[in-house]
């Protein structure tokens, strides 16, 4: 539309933009071309299956990878301030800040504690926001054993899941920084190189056996005569044989090309998946 109708890209409010996909092998180049591009704030990478199809939802086999600074959490700030001597809250003085989990709908249960520094706080409470029952997100320092502020989640009604939250835990926990995965590219990108070698012989040999139903046998010889006993060559196919006698032209299909279509397996169920069948087929990615 754009291209047959161009003045109206002058008053399109968004445009879209393709992202160079890159193999995982080339995580330094991502770090120190790509990501320094980007129009947009940057906080980690996707790793994306290129054997599995597209699913609606959570896919477990794309992989998010964050570093430790932003591998976050949304919680629920609640705000428990001391109490005065009469026995009423105190709001004068710094609170404890308790990080409510969500267990869906309205339930809420204590999680753990806020780390927040006075300088932090007297900045806070200059900002005349309200801070208590907000969405905050944390990330974990473990230089100070503690969570973290981040930012206020203005645009969810609620925080992580419980569910969600122990699977964040165990990234947290086994986690892995910058320099690990860079220091790891090179065994990436040997593996993903064997992996390639293994597939494409397997595509010659599938390619170099005969189509099911055929017979293994060479081809019988035609009946010796004084024009055909001279000239024929039992190491040379029948079609080959008769396209030499013909005059010079250009062969469009390798005669030893076999049929095609028997290497090629049935459509899945699912409409949203891909073919089956060699990720190569006569040296051509498919």
């Amino acid at each position: 539309m754009l291209r047959d109708y161009p003045k109206m890209a002058q008053g399109q409010p968004f445009e879209i933009r393709v992202k160079d996909v890159k193999f995982s092998y080339h995580v330094p180049d991502v770090f120190e071309k790509d990501i320094p591009a980007l129009q947009h704030g940057n906080d980690g990478l996707i790793y994306t299956c290129v054997n599995t199809p597209y699913i609606a939802g959570t896919d477990p086999n794309i992989l998010k990878w964050k570093p430790p600074s932003e591998n976050s959490i949304d919680f629920k700030l609640l705000l428990r301030f001391p109490p005065d001597q009469s026995g009423r809250p105190d709001f004068y003085s710094k609170p404890i800040f308790e990080l409510q989990v969500w267990c869906g709908g309205s339930q809420y249960e204590l999680y753990d504690v806020m780390l927040v520094t006075d300088e932090e706080w007297e900045s806070l409470k200059s900002s005349g926001e309200q801070l208590d029952e907000r969405i905050v997100e944390v990330h974990w320092s473990p230089e100070l054993d503690g969570w973290r502020m981040m930012r206020f989640r203005n645009d969810k009604p609620n925080g992580n899941h419980k569910n969600v939250v122990d699977n964040i835990i165990k990234t947290i926990a086994d986690g892995v920084d910058k320099d690990a995965l860079l220091a790891r590219s090179n065994a990436i990108r040997n593996a993903w190189k064997t992996r390639q070698s293994q597939a494409q012989n397997q595509a010659a040999s599938r390619t170099a056996q005969p189509p099911p139903g055929s017979s293994h046998l060479p081809p019988k010889p035609p009946p010796q005569s004084s024009q055909t006993s001279s000239s024929f060559n039992p190491n040379v196919s029948r079609p080959a044989a008769a396209a030499a006698s013909l005059p010079a032209r250009p062969i469009s299909r390798s005669p030893a090309m076999p049929d095609i279509h028997t290497r090629y397996g049935p459509l899945l169920h699912d409409p949203r998946s891909k073919v089956e069948g060699p990720l190569i087929v006569m040296g051509i990615h498919r």
